[in-house]
Formats: structure tokens, C-alpha cells, sequence
């Protein structure tokens, strides 16, 4: 009887110890998304959501129809992305680490148009002129272009994110800006390419010549995103937050001292 009772009160201890903690890492989470950082981070992922859509499935049918690729060259060019994530890191680690998120996005930025502009060359036939295959072509935009602008943008995100989190929530804080980030990145700039597409442009299996349009709203978006890069903060912006939070921090310890 007596180990029962022991073991009930052990079992209602733990139940409030979670309980508490819960209560307290919310607490922290609340006061953490409270930082005027994180909403200037949202609103530019949000924005550029929207206003920069992507056409990846319609690059899936132009490229199965006019470059006439097979499932596996698609494949082997898709496969291309981990490699340029691997890349990507020695890239950072070599010569990004002091260099301000802001900049990055905007040299990320003049990166994507570049890719954009020699996708629309290819489109035009520009590399066939030249003698230079669309295996070759579509490749060099999937490693070179995507290892360069990872680096600069998710990585150092990634990077000032975790500064930024209160200690003991890290990994919260870190899988909730990465859950939003992967959805105004992948998930809506995907719907409103098939939006556009399907109110404004049309294209089909049937009508490829159309991707020309689809590319060149691309190219335009993507302009227009130079305008938001301004939200981003740079250190000074985080320098005075970490001085905010100290001072905060001591009128916290002043006012438990008092009571």
C-alpha cells in the first residue's frame, strides 16, 4: 500500500513538473515571437510568397515536351539539389559567416535573375545557336544557381534564427520559423503559379510556347522583390534587440529583489 501511495504521488509530481514547464517554455515562446525581428522576417517571407510564383511543374512538362528528357534525366537533374546543399555549406562556412543576411539576399537576389535570364535564353533556343545542350544548361542553373543562393539566404537564416531564440527553446523556436519559411517559400509560391497560370497565361502539354510568358513573370516578380529585401534585419538591428532584452532582463531581477 505504502509503495502504491509512493508511486501515485511520484506519477502527480511528474504530471506537475511537465505541466509547469510546458507552462513556462510557452511563456518564453510568447515573449520570444514578440520580437519585432521575427515579423519583419514573416512579412518578407510572405510577401515574396506572393508576389514571386513558381512554375516548377510547368518546367516539368516543358522539359519532358521541348527538351524531350526522360523520368531519369529529370531525375539525375533534380538529384542535383542535395549535392548543391552539401555544397552549400562548405560555401557559408568558407566565406559567408561574417557577411550581413541582407547583403547576401541581395547578391542572392541578382544570382536568381541571372538564372532567370539564362532560362529565358534557353527558352528563346539561345544555347542550341551555340551548340550547348539543355542537359547542360538546365544542370549548371540547378548545382551553381541553387548552392549559391542557399548559402547566402537559408543558411545565415538559419544562423541569426538560433541567435536570436531564448535559451531552452531553441529547437522550437527554430522548427516554427522553419515551418513558416518552408511554407511561404515552397507551399504558396507553388499555388499562385498555378493561380496565375490558370487565370492569366494557360499554359499546357499543348501549349508550351507559353513558358516564354511564365518565365517573364518571373523575371518581373523577382524584380519587384528587390523593394521588400529591406525588411531583413542587419546586426544593428539585432544589437539594439539584445540590448533591449538585457535591460528588460534587469528590471525583471530588480522587481523579484523588491518583492
Amino acid at each position: 500500500m505504502a509503495s502504491d501511495e509512493k508511486k501515485e504521488d511520484a506519477e502527480e509530481e511528474h504530471g506537475e513538473t511537465f505541466c509547469r514547464r510546458v507552462q513556462n517554455d510557452w511563456s518564453v515562446i510568447k515573449k520570444a515571437f514578440k520580437n519585432p525581428i521575427f515579423y519583419r522576417f514573416w512579412i518578407f517571407w510572405i510577401i515574396k510568397g506572393f508576389i514571386c510564383p513558381n512554375f516548377a511543374s510547368y518546367l516539368y512538362q516543358y522539359m519532358k515536351t521541348v527538351y524531350k528528357f526522360d523520368q531519369t534525366t529529370i531525375a539525375q537533374i533534380k538529384s542535383l539539389n542535395s549535392v548543391g546543399f552539401l555544397l552549400s555549406l562548405a560555401v557559408y562556412q568558407m566565406f559567408l559567416r561574417k557577411t550581413e543576411l541582407r547583403t547576401n539576399t541581395y547578391i542572392a537576389q541578382v544570382i536568381i535573375m541571372v538564372g532567370l535570364f539564362i532560362e529565358l535564353w534557353q527558352v528563346m533556343r539561345g544555347n542550341i545557336d551555340l551548340g550547348i545542350s539543355d542537359f547542360v544548361v538546365q544542370c549548371f542553373c540547378h548545382l551553381i544557381m541553387d548552392t549559391i543562393t542557399h548559402a547566402l539566404t537559408f543558411l545565415p537564416f538559419m544562423v541569426m534564427v538560433q541567435k536570436l531564440a531564448p535559451e531552452g527553446v531553441e529547437a522550437t523556436i527554430l522548427a516554427t520559423m522553419f515551418s513558416i519559411w518552408n511554407f511561404t517559400t515552397e507551399h504558396l509560391p507553388e499555388y499562385m503559379g498555378s493561380f496565375i497560370n490558370h487565370k492569366f497565361v494557360g499554359m499546357t502539354a499543348e501549349k508550351t510556347y507559353l513558358y516564354k510568358d511564365l518565365v517573364t513573370i518571373k523575371i518581373v516578380t523577382q524584380l519587384i522583390l528587390f523593394f521588400a529585401i529591406r525588411l531583413i534585419p542587419v546586426q544593428s538591428d539585432l544589437d539594439a534587440y539584445a540590448k533591449v532584452m538585457e535591460e528588460e532582463q534587469e528590471k525583471e531581477k530588480e522587481n523579484k529583489e523588491e518583492n
